[in-house]
């Protein structure tokens, strides 16, 4: 077997490796175009969500440029005629909730809701960052929080400056949760694991689908792995793949930055919901490289199951040959063996004895030194002969010999076998009576 594996090793690890080579080869052909399909289906809904997003942000951001417009152009805040543009205005915003004009101390100005204004807002995160960032002329869009009217809502706000760049006003707008929570729902993925998510630049839930625990509206997903890359990717769009915030599974997650607000819309499906369509292609592939290797391995177990049969075979023959030659060695008749081209394979002891020549000389074409010169062409072919043979004192003997063709297993001549005897005697006996 040993041996075998030495001479059908090479082969057999060759097929087998190139076998387990297609598969392999075959298996992440399939799963790269599979994870492209995914990647641009993903990316496709990520640009759904955009462009929803994008759309309303950029109304309501025209709406509060509208109003800061209307502001400078009043004659004071609490202007009556102010205050009606501002409803007027914001009644082509269905998603806005209410609109109001913000002091830098906190104070309400001016509002859709009357019976805000001259009331404190408290601690919002808008009037903290442009308190902290006067100069900023983003589209500032804040966590959900509860107003002053106990709604959850979300505050979209722009600075307003004066001419010598001092922050003046804040316009500020609390928008429906509905507007996102419409959004992620338009757009999720339809992979049982498929999620969707709004979040605000500072990595707050505006809105998830489907709802789960961890990844609820308000939650923070600020340093998680996949967001930490695709802000260190410097792009506003990537494709990250990793553990996800909320459930801690493989997911494949495509961000979009939207712009005005630098809200990130997040798509993503776990791997497992993602590779299943193509698990039974896999599997396919696997069986095939295990069948080529199980061929291979039978094919080797049967070449070497034959060697083996033949190694006994030819040990079963050379001990009936051995066999054969004892007999033959032990035979009182002259026995001599040639092969097809006459020349000697082997001599019986008793011709060893009568012509007094050692086996090896009397092998090839060593044995026709015995034959007496005129006799020597009386021995081409099969049947009976009779011709001199010199003995080991020098003199001759006369020798009547059969001679017979040899076979081997399959019938195929591979010699002949010749066996004589002595007649010395009857012959001259016949020579004295004539």
């Amino acid at each position: 077997m040993l041996a075998r594996l030495c001479k059908d090793g090479p082969w057999a690890m060759a097929v087998i490796a190139l076998a387990v080579a297609i598969a392999v080869w075959d298996g992440l052909s399939t799963l790269s175009v599979r994870r492209d399909e995914v990647q641009i289906r993903l990316d496709a809904l990520a640009r759904v969500a955009e462009a929803r997003t994008s759309q309303s942000l950029r109304s309501i951001d025209a709406m509060l440029r509208d109003v800061a417009t209307e502001y400078d152009s009043a004659r004071s805040a609490d202007d009556p005629d102010l205050r009606r543009t501002i409803v007027t205005r914001a009644r082509f915003e269905p998603d806005a909730l209410s609109v109001a004009i913000v002091s830098p101390e906190g104070r309400i100005m001016q509002s859709t809701q009357e019976t805000l204004v001259g009331r404190m807002v408290g601690n919002r995160s808008y009037l903290e960052f442009f308190t902290v960032h006067p100069e900023s002329d983003r589209l500032f869009v804040s966590e959900p929080v509860v107003s002053l009217n106990n709604r959850t809502v979300v505050f979209a706000a722009r600075a307003h400056r004066d001419g010598q760049g001092r922050l003046k006003a804040i316009m500020v707008s609390a928008l429906s949760p509905g507007l996102f929570n419409g959004i992620v729902e338009a757009a999720r993925p339809s992979e049982p694991s498929g999620a969707i998510s709004v979040t605000n630049p500072d990595h707050v839930i505006l809105a998830r689908a489907p709802d789960a625990p961890g990844g609820s509206a308000g939650q923070s997903l600020v340093n998680t792995p996949l967001r930490l890359a695709h802000l260190a990717a410097g792009r506003p769009n990537t494709m990250q793949e990793g553990p996800g915030a909320v459930d801690g599974q493989p997911r494949m997650i495509v961000f979009r930055t939207v712009e005005p607000g630098g809200v990130i819309i997040g798509v993503s499906a776990t791997r497992d919901d993602l590779l299943q369509p193509v698990m039974g292609h896999l599997l396919g592939d696997a069986i095939c490289a295990l069948l080529a290797v199980t061929v291979v391995v039978a094919v080797v177990r049967a070449r070497a199951h034959r060697d083996r049969n033949r190694r006994t075979v030819e040990a079963q023959m050379l001990r009936a040959r051995d066999h054969y030659l004892r007999v033959l060695d032990d035979m009182p008749t002259l026995v001599r063996r040639l092969d097809r081209d006459g020349q000697c394979l082997n001599v019986n002891a008793s011709w060893r004895t009568l012509t007094g020549i050692a086996a090896d000389q009397a092998l090839g074409d060593g044995w026709l030194r015995a034959i007496h010169p005129d006799d020597r062409d009386a021995l081409a072919g099969d049947g009976e002969h009779e011709y001199r043979l010199m003995r080991a004192d020098g003199g001759y003997a006369w020798i009547h010999e059969v001679t017979r063709p040899l076979k081997d297993q399959d019938g195929h001549d591979i010699g002949v076998l010749a066996s004589g005897i002595d007649v010395t005697q009857s012959r001259e006996f016949q020579e004295n009576l004539q």
